[in-house]
């Protein structure tokens, strides 16, 4: 399906926008109009498109919703305490209908104040009651986008949303630790699953993983010890998540058959391995299954620059994230790409870009806010717009733009 882009007339270099968000502050729709308006200041030379992006995280619905047509819903669910609140639901039109499900939206470390960001007592509760949702309203076709989470708890709570029931060693029924929705504190006590109550049959809905992150289950670069700091977990604690993530795999590849410590399952705290493990899940690259969904290449054909852009551009980037996948698509159809993000780890460089625009100035704590990115960024776009547009038009000349 074609993307619903803003279209600007006039100009010789033709410019599409196809930037992620800005986690917590800008979504892809927000950025990406940010630095149109800031091309428009800058130089006269651009005519325009946009086509925001995203990778499974932050930003999924808005960017499907928009591209494919379709609604955006809110449904009880709850968030990662347990506490009930209105979370949104995509629903796309077409042939097959399909539901979109941004896991951030019950299970999201935004939805917390920061004092709240305890990952070992998250729980994916209100992931299970999205889907949920997704099935009570007939759509048999579920992507579901993981990105944004809080949440270290391998799906378990997911699943007891979806009437999974968890035995110890004993085969006693266990009960969830702190909140009445399973959480990563239960994680080594399980020795058995219980799927005969599930709520979903096995393969309906189908269930496809847009994995924000290329990350396995298990291991040195496994979920714990790649995310598990920046959740907030302590050195036993990671040590901890490892050892239960591992004993649910053994348990799911006995009950199931299922091997669950495969490339993209450790994303949301190894929430796409619960997916697969408890459902049968796909696991896709997200990056890759929004381009696909957006048309986004038949886009770039007809265009000179492509401008990709993110909060924060380091080496978590090339984790199959957007920002990585949409240059390379560009690079590869033989475009220039220009990257405008937020900041730039020190040293950072990539074969995605030609070149990278990146906000100045220093923010005290506090300071950031939505207002001051979007001024940023288009204060920041305004000055490089006449190089981007010389640039742009001087590898057009020279023969870069294939057919």
């Amino acid at each position: 399906m074609p993307v619903r882009a803003a279209r600007a007339t006039g100009g010789s270099v033709r410019a599409l926008i196809a930037s992620c968000g800005h986690k917590g502050y800008l979504s892809p729709g927000e950025a990406s109009r940010s630095i149109a308006r800031g091309l428009r200041r800058g130089s006269e030379r651009f005519a325009i498109e946009i086509a925001p992006m995203a990778d499974g995280g932050d930003g999924t619905i808005e960017v499907l919703v928009s591209a494919r047509g379709g609604r955006v819903v809110e449904v009880p669910a709850h968030d990662p305490l347990f506490r009930p609140r209105r979370a949104r639901l995509g629903l796309l039109d077409g042939t097959p209908a399909v539901a979109v499900i941004e896991i951030s939206e019950a299970a999201g470390w935004r939805l917390l104040r920061p004092h709240e960001r305890q990952t070992m007592v998250a729980t994916s509760y209100g992931v299970g009651e999205l889907i949920l949702a997704a099935v009570a309203r007939g759509y048999r076709r579920v992507i579901v986008g993981l990105g944004g989470s809080i949440v270290s708890d391998m799906g378990i709570g997911m699943a007891q949303a979806l009437g999974v029931e968890f035995l110890d060693r004993r085969g006693a029924v266990l009960r969830p630790i702190g909140t009445p929705g399973f959480n990563a504190l239960s994680l080594v006590d399980i020795a058995g699953v219980r799927l005969d109550r599930l709520k979903v049959s096995q393969g309906v809905p189908e269930i496809v993983v847009a994995s924000d992150a290329d990350i396995p289950l298990l291991g040195p670069r496994g979920q714990a010890r790649s995310f598990g700091p920046q959740k907030g977990a302590s050195v036993s604690e990671i040590a901890y998540l490892d050892a239960g993530f591992a004993n649910l795999a053994r348990v799911l590849r006995r009950q199931t058959g299922r091997r669950v410590d495969v490339p993209l399952a450790g994303a949301a705290g190894g929430l796409g391995a619960g997916l697969l493990g408890f459902l049968g899940a796909t696991l896709v690259h997200g990056a890759e299954l929004v381009e696909r969904e957006i048309g986004l290449a038949a886009w770039i054909k007809r265009h000179d620059v492509v401008i990709i852009g993110e909060g924060r551009l380091d080496r978590t980037t090339l984790l199959s994230k957007g920002p990585a996948h949409a240059g390379a698509v560009a690079k590869r159809l033989g475009r220039r790409v220009v990257a405008v993000v937020g900041t730039v780890e020190p040293g950072f460089r990539a074969p995605f870009y030609d070149e990278v625009i990146a906000c100045d100035g220093r923010v005290r704590p506090g300071e950031l806010s939505a207002a001051l990115i979007r001024d940023r960024l288009e204060r920041a776009v305004v000055r490089a717009a006449p190089g981007i547009a010389r640039r742009a038009a001087s590898a057009s000349r020279n023969g870069r733009r294939p057919s």
